[in-house]
Parts: C-alpha cells; sequence; structure tokens
C-alpha cells in the first residue's frame, strides 16, 4: 500500500466518526402541520371514572397526600421510518417536553414527569379510573417540570421514556402528577385542544439515527483503495 493509501485511512474514520455522530432535532405539536403530530392527552382522577379527553385544559391536583388528578400526554406516532419520524433504534441525546401553565395554586407549584406503562387511549378510557388500570401504571419519575404562572412555558427532561420508544418499547405516553405532599396543589396546563397552538404540548427531541457500518477488518479496509 502506498503512502498516499495510509494517509487516506485516517480520513477514512474520520469521515465515519462524523457520520455516526451527526445529530437531527425534531419537534412535534399538535396544529404544527407536521404529519406526526398528532397529541393524546386528557387527565384522570384516581377513583372516579370521567374522561376529559377534549377539555382545552390539563390538570394536575394532590390533597394531602391524596394524588387526585394525573395529566397524560402522548405523541404516538414519533418513531417511524418516514421523514419527521424518529428512525427505530436512534440514539435520543435530548427529549424535553414543553408546556403551558394556563393556571397553579399556590402560584409557585413544581409537577414530575414519569413514564406510563399501562394502555390507555384519549378516546377510549372513558369510564376508567386510574386506580382501575393494570399494572404497573408508572415507571420511576424522570424529569420535573419546573414551577411556574399563568403564560410560562416550562420544559421538563423526558430523554428516558422516548429513548425507551425509540428502541422498542410501547409508547405509551407520560404522566404530569403534583408530588404527594400535604396540602392542596393544583396545576393547569393547556391541553393539545388549546385553541391556540402554540400554547399545546410540545415535544422536543434531539437524535441520532442509526448508521450501518461497513465492516472494518483490514481487509475491507484495503479493498476500498484498491
Amino acid at each position: 500500500m502506498t503512502a498516499t493509501r495510509f494517509a487516506l485511512i485516517p480520513l477514512l474514520f474520520i469521515a465515519l466518526a462524523s457520520r455516526i455522530s451527526a445529530a437531527d432535532t425534531l419537534t412535534f405539536q399538535q396544529g404544527d402541520g407536521g404529519a406526526y403530530s398528532t397529541t393524546d392527552a386528557t387527565f384522570i382522577n384516581d377513583t372516579a371514572a370521567v374522561n376529559h379527553g377534549s377539555d382545552v385544559l390539563l390538570a394536575a391536583v394532590v390533597f394531602d397526600m391524596v394524588q387526585q388528578v394525573h395529566a397524560m400526554i402522548r405523541f404516538p406516532d414519533i418513531v417511524g421510518n418516514n421523514a419527521g419520524q424518529i428512525p427505530p433504534g436512534s440514539s435520543i441525546i435530548s427529549a424535553t417536553l414543553t408546556m403551558t401553565v394556563y393556571n397553579s395554586n399556590p402560584p409557585a407549584s413544581a409537577t414530575d414527569i414519569q413514564e406510563i406503562l399501562a394502555d390507555w387511549g384519549e378516546n377510549t378510557i372513558d369510564g376508567v379510573a386510574w386506580n382501575a388500570l393494570p399494572d404497573p401504571k408508572l415507571g420511576p419519575i424522570i424529569g420535573t417540570l419546573p414551577e411556574g404562572t399563568s403564560g410560562d412555558t416550562p420544559s421538563g427532561d423526558v430523554t428516558s421514556a422516548v429513548q425507551d420508544w425509540a428502541s422498542g418499547a410501547a409508547n405509551r405516553g407520560v404522566m404530569i402528577s403534583q408530588p404527594l405532599v400535604f396540602g392542596f396543589y393544583v396545576s393547569q396546563y393547556h391541553s393539545d385542544d388549546a385553541a391556540v397552538p402554540s400554547m399545546r404540548p410540545k415535544l422536543t427531541v434531539e437524535f441520532s439515527s442509526p448508521v450501518a457500518v461497513e465492516p472494518t477488518t483490514w481487509g475491507r479496509v484495503k479493498a476500498l483503495y484498491r
């Protein structure tokens, strides 16, 4: 092999590394014109079988250590092989859920984010209370929506959940809940049915697509320069 061919080998590996590390960013928000921005959202009581899938607001409520109301959000079509979707097998660098606060009581109230593990549907969960859904219902807390007042747009980390979905797990969305504390706390957010599209839940995902890697044997490398 000539010196020129030896000199090209590092450039080959630099090119491969560049391809692998390249990242893309997609956003999903109901009404943004994206083909895969469809959003399911509702809030559900622990024990009362009432559905709010068409409400313009989402609520997370706790009263004296009893979790009463949970907000549920899902972007069901974000993973796939079409343009505008996150390719299966991608590495998720970051994923953030951004909400627009309608009201909070008290004014400063942070909420927790957990991946939902139980099946549900925005239009089929009618008549089902949260406690009636099968276990396991939730994964661990993966992020927190910071405190906010009307008009604020706090964002929370959902990277681990989106990574699960990109890796093949069922996408059942995430839940926003008040921490279990004494007192009465309410957080209300604009839902996917909010009149102003920019106020609806938004998911922003930065990811690296899987790259097909050619065999890296010495013979394979030499063959590229014959």
